[in-house]
């Protein structure tokens, strides 16, 4: 899995690319570690790269979810294939998770 990152004076933008599962997550994990560490500001995980994700790859986002509650922040996904989003779907995540 490739991870790009990107900062704006808005917050910031992660764009994993190809599989998030259990061979990937810790790097995954890290990233997100990494950007709470930092100043709180907004996430915005940008997934249109994403070809699938596991269930550990939906504990990660929905930990993500919760410490950016938590840190009053928000954090929105963007660009889901539509066999990612599926799997958000049958999870039931779209009934919270900001989507665009």
């Amino acid at each position: 899995m490739d991870i790009s990152t990107e900062r704006s004076s808005t917050g910031m933008t992660i764009r994993p690319a190809g599989r998030l599962d259990i061979t990937t997550a810790d790097r995954f994990a890290a990233t997100l570690d990494e950007f709470f560490a930092g100043e709180p500001c907004d996430l915005s995980l940008d997934l249109e790269d994403l070809i699938y994700i596991s269930s550990i790859g939906l504990r990660l986002i929905l930990t993500a979810w919760k410490r950016s509650h938590a840190a009053g922040t928000s954090m929105t996904l963007r660009n889901l294939r539509p066999e990612v989003k599926n799997v958000f779907d049958l999870a039931g995540f779209t009934d919270f998770l900001r989507i665009e």
